[in-house]
């Protein structure tokens, strides 16, 4: 058994190209989907009264000791909190339930693609290999599409709605603020191509990893009989270490990028109190609206560190729908059968003129074969170990097709 090569890393598949087959999927669940965003903007809308209340509570009703007008702020947040429960309630289970019927409907398409290929195609891939497309690579497109590619719309929309309040409720401290955004930008752009390579070769190294294990177990006899544990154990430590090294590099960016978050959003709130503090002493800006404008802006990196961790997510998905997709745009290699029948007999003579057959395109295991059977007939296939009897039987079910001859 010798170590399978790693598999080709470039963009073969655009992930806009990813994203339009893999919302190809959604189309059967469509209504639902619509009732998960609209849930998930209903969601996104209550999180923003909280700050607003605050400062309707510091401006209006704190000042003028205003008992009443307190009571029924507390009762609009704490209904605002309620319904906010229900909808992310009934949308985690929508999300969840769509996620598992696409599931089922793709690894029932992959695994009978499978069966339309040919032997020669199992003999070129792994079944390890084929393993992890059907149960790994289908649970990461899961995991994406319950939550990562529906919540980052709920993110982008919660991050419109902060500005725009921020922008309502002082103009000039939001401009002050967005002196951060475009360093934070560029940051995080180096970190979404950083992280992107990082995970597409990990999800290499995971089905190389397990190709290799699938192998060796279920070749263990042949290791042991011909005393190859050291060696393997040895080829089999080396992919592992490749896989480890791809995940540290994930670790180290984002151990670096994290807390480029927490070091932007501190400055920013820094900014705020240094010259919204000004203006409050100057009597030009309501203690309400200062601390509302704090709150929002806490609030308005939240989604930036989800958008980074849902980055990963749908990066990993990314790579796993490449290598679903690659498989299932593989040409289907299954010969012509015959109609499925229970009275079905084999009649008729068997001829081969000139077969030529190889595994590969330059060694050939059968050369020039001739010989014609005519129906009733037996014929026995002798040889030495190796000399082609169990391919000229293969050839002769078409689980292989010829090369050369009829």
């Amino acid at each position: 058994m010798t170590r399978i090569n790693m598999e080709n890393l470039k963009d073969r598949y655009r992930d806009w190209v990813l994203f339009k087959r893999v919302l190809t999927y959604l189309k059967p669940y469509g209504q639902w989907v619509a009732l998960a965003i609209l849930l998930l903007l209903g969601v996104s809308l209550l999180n923003l009264v909280g700050p607003y209340f605050t400062k309707i509570v510091i401006d209006d009703h704190i000042k003028s000791s205003d008992l009443e007008g307190l009571d029924v702020i507390a009762g609009l947040y704490l209904a605002a909190l309620t319904t906010s429960f229900l909808f992310q309630f009934l949308q985690n289970y929508l999300m969840q339930y769509i996620g598992q019927k696409v599931m089922f409907d793709l690894r029932s398409k992959v695994f009978a693609h499978l069966h339309k290929m040919s032997f020669s195609y199992f003999d070129k891939n792994p079944i390890g290999k084929m393993i992890t497309r059907v149960v790994n690579d289908v649970e990461v497109l899961n995991e994406m599409l319950t939550s990562g590619l529906i919540l980052v719309f709920s993110d982008l929309f919660t991050l419109t709605g902060i500005f725009a309040v921020m922008l309502y409720l002082d103009w000039r401290l939001t401009l002050v603020v967005c002196i951060v955004f475009p360093i934070l930008a560029w940051v995080t752009r180096i970190y979404r191509l950083k992280a992107r390579d990082a995970l597409r070769k990990n999800r290499a190294h995971v089905t190389e990893l397990n190709s290799y294990l699938e192998e060796n177990l279920s070749g263990m006899d042949t290791v042991q009989c011909f005393n190859q544990e050291k060696n393997n154990l040895d080829k089999f430590t080396q992919i592992n270490q490749d896989r480890l090294n791809e995940d540290l590099r994930t670790v180290t960016y984002n151990a670096v990028y994290m807390p480029s978050i927490d070091l932007f959003n501190s400055l920013a709130v820094g900014m705020v109190i240094w010259y919204g503090g000004g203006r409050f002493v100057q009597d030009e800006i309501q203690l309400g609206i200062l601390v509302a404008f704090i709150q929002y802006l806490q609030k308005f990196f939240e989604p930036v560190r989800d958008l980074a961790e849902k980055f990963n997510i749908i990066q990993t998905a990314m790579a796993s729908s490449e290598r679903i997709f690659e498989l299932l745009d593989t040409p289907e290699q299954l010969p012509d059968s015959v109609p499925n029948s229970d009275d079905f007999k084999i009649r008729g003579a068997i001829e081969f003129k000139n077969v030529w057959f190889a595994y590969s395109d330059e060694n050939y295991v059968l050369e020039d074969i001739n010989f014609s059977l005519s129906e009733g007939e037996s014929l026995a296939i002798v040889g030495a170990t190796g000399s082609g009897k169990s391919t000229l039987v293969n050839a002769l079910c078409r689980f292989y097709d010829i090369q050369k001859g009829d």
